[in-house]
């Protein structure tokens, strides 16, 4: 990633990169807290291709790198954020839908959480090369623009993988110790609700793993105040079978099991 200025100097420039893997970036953005957000695709993730999204903060300094996808084959080509903070990628996919390869789309949160597998890669980054200025070669061309009448149908099929429903506090009771209930209902088809309760403010982590240990699904990585809180798990992309929720809120940890019946 390299920033220019109004009079094409170059202000900073960085590089992320993995002993074994490779990336390639297709987009990149400025985000609403002035940070640059950029997504390609990699084989660090899932599959042999996974979605990235990778965060610099305003100066260039590499913040974080997630990658998303499962065990096909996910190339993002572009990313935007909406007005509500949430982050927005485009691609496609052939580890999802009925087709080689189907459009894709994934929709993060303001704390870049999404209900699909996304997986917090360590990466190395750095700044390197040297930039020269030169003096380009501008030719005037005069473009043949055509008039085409476009032809627009309707067809397909519009597949939801899985929707994070949300997070909701309960009630303003501070609750006196940590504690994580069972989730309800249990079994469930296809969403299931996980409360929560803390004494006081903290980092919380909630982790859904599937039946052989591996991490599928981050519902949520942020603070939250004290109190008594439930967020939802929509689990319609995932299939039949015994899966494991844990959650990390300062010193304590909790995992409890849960079924999902189709």
């Amino acid at each position: 990633m390299i920033k220019v200025n109004s009079s094409g100097e170059v202000q900073w420039q960085n590089y992320i990169a993995a002993a074994s893997g490779f990336g390639t970036n297709m987009s990149c953005i400025q985000s609403q807290d002035s940070s640059f957000l950029m997504t390609g695709f990699t084989n660090l993730g899932a599959g042999s291709r996974d979605f990235y999204l990778a965060k610099f903060d305003p100066s260039g300094t590499f913040q974080w790198m997630k990658t998303i996808g499962s065990t096909g084959i996910d190339v993002s080509a572009s990313l935007l954020q909406t007005n509500d903070g949430s982050t927005v990628i485009s691609g496609y996919t052939n580890s999802y839908g009925s087709g080689n390869n189907d459009m894709y789309i994934v929709k993060l949160n303001e704390n870049y959480i999404s209900c699909e597998n996304v997986v917090n890669q360590s990466i190395s980054s750095g700044a390197w090369g040297t930039v020269l200025a030169d003096v380009p070669n501008v030719t005037n061309s005069t473009p043949l623009i055509n008039s085409h009448s476009p032809v627009t149908g309707s067809g397909g099929t519009l597949t939801t993988i899985c929707q994070i429903v949300g997070l909701s506090n309960i009630n303003s009771e501070i609750p006196e110790m940590f504690y994580l209930d069972q989730n309800y209902p249990n079994p469930f088809n296809p969403s299931t609700s996980i409360s929560f309760s803390l004494p006081e403010k903290s980092l919380v982590t909630l982790r859904v793993y599937n039946i052989l240990g591996r991490e599928i699904n981050v519902l949520h990585n942020n603070k939250l105040n004290a109190g008594n809180h439930k967020i939802i798990w929509d689990a319609s992309g995932y299939p039949t079978g015994v899966y494991f929720y844990r959650m990390e809120a300062g010193s304590y940890t909790e995992s409890k099991k849960m079924l999902l019946v189709k």
